[in-house]
């Protein structure tokens, strides 16, 4: 059985670099959200040169994962999975509180299937402007999530398993930043990136991703 982590809105503490079309009010980010479009590009390099990516590309209802392993030799093996989408929402509460619910189903090869059910809630802020920050004041806003549920449904021939998760988080231990690329009519485009590299005895590893979400009001 094969397992599927789907994106969410939690993550380590994120760095942006990109530039926005147009000031966002905290009215206008405070709605109802439906993702109608999501591309996440994620790679992982390690110190003896092996790499791991994940293309994951999200439209109307359905999304196709493209997975890639490098080995140190640069032999390449490509595995694409893809899935279905019955829910994917943000409501964005002008008290400063979020919440999102989604509902994906990835069907594998073999037949067989993993559902994920999962809705998190936290707090959200826009960020002011720093010293030699480009950006006007109200287009970097943080994300945290302060609490998670999800119910996991594994279905391989006559065998399934369900398992369910709760977690919950304390201060900035699950937050992202999120630059508003567009804000427009209905529509409104946010965007997050980062580079990461550890250092240790062996080697260092990196790691570095881009999400960028296509919302549009309910």
């Amino acid at each position: 059985m094969k397992k599927v982590i789907v994106l969410a809105l939690s993550a380590a503490f994120l760095t942006l670099s990109i530039s926005s079309c147009k000031k966002t009010t905290k009215r206008k980010l405070s709605n109802e959200w439906k993702v109608v479009k999501m591309s996440s590009d994620f790679e992982l390099t390690y110190a003896d040169g092996s790499r791991s990516s994940s293309l994951s590309i999200y439209s109307g209802n359905s999304i196709t994962k493209t997975l890639k392993d490098t080995d140190p030799n640069g032999s390449e093996s490509t595995t694409i999975e893809t899935g279905e989408v019955s829910e994917f929402t943000y409501t964005i509460d002008k008290d400063g509180t979020w919440k999102k619910s989604s509902n994906f189903k990835w069907v594998f090869s073999d037949g067989s299937s993993n559902q994920q059910i999962r809705e998190d809630k936290g707090t959200w802020y826009f960020l002011g402007k720093n010293k030699g920050d480009k950006f006007k004041k109200n287009e970097k806003v943080v994300f945290y999530t302060n609490e998670s549920s999800s119910k996991e449904i594994n279905i391989d021939g006559s065998t399934t398993a369900t398992d369910l998760f709760n977690d919950t988080y304390k201060g900035s231990e699950d937050g992202v930043i999120f630059t508003v690329v567009e804000s427009k009519g209905k529509k409104l485009t946010l965007e997050y990136s980062y580079n990461t590299s550890n250092t240790w005895s062996g080697g260092a590893d990196s790691s570095k991703d881009k999400v960028v979400y296509e919302l549009e009001q309910k």
